[in-house]
């Protein structure tokens, strides 16, 4: 039963959409859209399930607690640690194990938050660190094309080891950034952010995480604090152009930078560098429609989001009354229905505005 509610609501209503065409999957099963994963704790990220059998991915993970996690066909995992330069770093373990970091934490602010006990050392272990570079420096295969960084503080360390590809492959990443000093001597996210601008990237989304102190004091007017995020980044278009210019295959460049753009539903920059590789005769007309089309079939009409988020509430809910006499289907079930109601609640909350309906802010 619990397997077959999982299939029924992944299929009705995948978490996320998006349309790879024909002519794009062919392109990425010959090329494969390379994606690092550093700090898989938690596995790799569920939006990349709808072309996830034309992704290579390559993890990273050094704590031994927290590499049982799912992997694909198409996955090579490296049980080491990554840093700014290759040597010896002591990794600093907590009882919940995908919160370990090779900084120190800094408990004296975190005590001031419910989580705290989370963070509750767990000793430390001395483990082998390497750039990322170092790494994939006999694997020209698993060059990246996308990097998704969570080290818990180390992030701007991962990403410096990763300086062979920032100029070269990379086209997007999404890198945990810091707004307290959860931990000690960690970079916050000014400093993470002023490094990939630098490098030709532009911020698109930024994911906020805020946390709650001790007391718990929570309403639907309250604002906690703000604590830490996950910062996506684009490579700006000039700067594809100038990528494409320089590959003989352009073509092969841009349907991967589209793939990578409709994971995160960036479906204007899409069209936007699809038009501009097309207007410098970078691709031909045929490839430039083709991904047109594959931006345009991956966006949902509000209407049609709005009632197929409505039925997943109540697929949800009548599953959860269904369920109530069985204690694990019930909590999954709640789990469901949760999802569909934060959906449903999310779409509702959108607010655009200004001339032409071209500004969207966050809730209030």
């Amino acid at each position: 039963m619990k397997t077959l509610i999982k299939k029924l609501d992944h299929k009705l209503w995948p978490t996320y959409f998006y349309v790879i065409t024909d002519a794009m999957a062919k392109i990425l099963t010959e090329k494969p859209l390379v994606i690092v994963d550093v700090g898989a704790a938690m596995g790799v990220d569920e939006r990349w399930q709808p072309a996830e059998s034309l992704i290579q991915f390559v993890t990273f993970e050094p704590d031994t607690r927290s590499q049982d996690y799912a992997t694909t066909a198409k996955t090579v995992n490296f049980a080491t640690g990554l840093s700014a330069e290759k040597g010896k770093k002591a990794l600093h373990l907590t009882t919940f194990a995908p919160a370990s970091s090779l900084y120190p934490l800094n408990m004296a602010q975190l005590q001031d938050f419910a989580n705290r006990e989370w963070h509750e050392s767990a000793g430390s272990i001395p483990i082998e660190v390497d750039t990322l570079n170092n790494c994939l420096a006999d694997r020209p295969e698993l060059r990246p094309d996308f990097m998704k960084i969570d080290v818990e503080g180390a992030d701007l360390d991962v990403l410096k080891g990763a300086s062979d590809f920032l100029d070269t492959t990379l086209m997007g990443l999404q890198i945990e950034v810091s707004f307290i000093e959860r931990h000690k001597g960690a970079p916050f996210f000014a400093e993470t952010d002023a490094f990939i601008r630098e490098q030709g990237f532009a911020l698109f989304i930024l994911s906020r995480e805020h946390w709650l102190r001790h007391n718990l004091v929570y309403g639907a007017n309250s604002n906690p604090q703000l604590i830490w995020g996950d910062a996506v980044y684009f490579l700006k278009r000039e700067q594809l152009l100038e990528r494409l210019r320089t590959e003989e295959q352009a073509h092969i460049i841009l349907s991967k930078f589209i793939a990578i753009l409709l994971g995160y539903g960036a479906h204007d920059y899409a069209v936007e560098v699809i038009d501009a590789a097309f207007s410098a005769k970078l691709v031909s007309e045929a490839i430039a429609k083709d991904l047109k089309k594959a931006v345009s079939l991956s966006v949902v009409n509000p209407t049609a989001y709005f009632f197929r988020s409505l039925s997943g509430v109540i697929f949800a809910s009548f599953i959860y009354l269904l369920s109530v006499p069985i204690g694990a289907l019930r909590r999954r079930s709640a789990a469901y229905l949760k999802k569909h109601i934060t959906n449903l609640l999310h779409h509702l909350s959108v607010a655009r505005g200004g001339i032409y309906e071209s500004s969207i802010s966050d809730p209030h």
